[in-house]
C-alpha cells in the first residue's frame, strides 16, 4: 500500500553523494554509491592483518530519545536510520540489524515483505558484509535533520494520503554518513551526504516503520505538485 503510494507520488533522485573510491585495490569497497546499489566485493583477498586502528567514534545523536514512551514519527524515524547506518561489522550480524527494523515494523504484518526488500536495497549482502568484516570496517550516520517534508503536508492536505495506515507519516532524515576501515594497517574512510524518507505509522499504540524510500530518492516538491 505503502510502496503504491511512493509510486503514484514520483520518488525521483536525491541527497546520495558517491563517496570517493578508497580501497577499491585491495577490496574494502567504503563507496556508500556502490553499497546501495548492491555491489559484490571485490574476489582480492584483504593484505596480511595488521594492528588495528583506532576507528573514528561517531557523533551521538543527540536529538533522539529511546526512553521517551511516546516518540514522535520524527524520533523514531531518526531511530529507524540510526539502526540501518550505524554498524561495526567486528562486533555486529547484518541478520541482526535486520531482525532489529523488523521488530518494530507494521504489527498487521501487511507492508513487512515489502519492508524486508528495502532493507536488502541498503544493507551489504551477506558476502560483501564478510568482506567488509576483513577491514573491520564500520559505518555510522551523523544525523543533522528529521522531519516531515511539505510534499508530504501538501498531499495530506489534498486527501491523497487516505486509505494508508492509521497515523502514516513520510520523514525524511538528513545527515552525514561515514566509513571507515583498516587497509594494509591504515585507517582509510569516506564520508558522503545522505538522505532518507521513512515512512512510519504512530499511534496510541506505539511507532512502526512501515517502508524504506529506495536509495537515493527523496519527497521533492517540484515533482509531486
Amino acid at each position: 500500500m505503502i510502496r503504491a503510494w511512493i509510486r503514484a507520488h514520483r520518488l525521483v533522485a536525491g541527497a546520495i553523494l558517491a563517496l570517493t573510491m578508497i580501497g577499491i585495490a585491495t577490496g574494502l569497497h567504503l563507496s556508500t554509491s556502490e553499497g546501495l546499489a548492491g555491489a559484490h566485493p571485490s574476489p582480492m583477498a584483504p593484505s596480511t592483518p595488521a594492528p588495528e586502528p583506532v576507528l573514528p567514534s561517531r557523533a551521538p545523536d543527540t536529538h533522539e530519545d529511546k526512553s521517551a514512551p511516546d516518540p514522535t514519527p520524527s524520533d523514531f524515524a531518526r531511530h529507524v536510520a540510526d539502526l540501518l547506518f550505524t554498524w561495526d561489522t567486528t562486533t555486529d550480524d547484518r541478520d541482526a540489524i535486520v531482525e532489529q527494523i523488523l521488530a518494530v515494523a507494521d504489527p498487521t504484518g501487511v507492508e513487512t515483505p515489502g519492508l524486508v526488500t528495502d532493507l536488502e536495497a541498503y544493507l551489504p549482502d551477506e558476502a560483501w558484509w564478510n568482506q567488509l568484516r576483513q577491514y573491520r570496517a564500520a559505518q555510522w550516520f551523523d544525523i543533522e535533520t528529521a522531519a516531515v517534508p511539505e510534499e508530504w503536508t501538501d498531499a495530506e492536505t489534498r486527501g491523497e494520503t487516505d486509505g494508508l495506515p492509521p497515523g502514516a507519516t513520510a520523514v525524511t532524515v538528513s545527515g552525514t554518513l561515514h566509513r571507515a576501515g583498516d587497509v594494509a594497517g591504515e585507517l582509510q574512510s569516506a564520508s558522503a551526504d545522505m538522505a532518507l524518507t521513512v515512512f512510519v505509522a504512530c499511534t496510541e499504540d506505539g511507532c512502526a516503520v512501515l517502508r524504506l524510500g529506495a536509495p537515493g530518492e527523496v519527497l521533492d516538491r517540484e515533482r509531486l505538485l
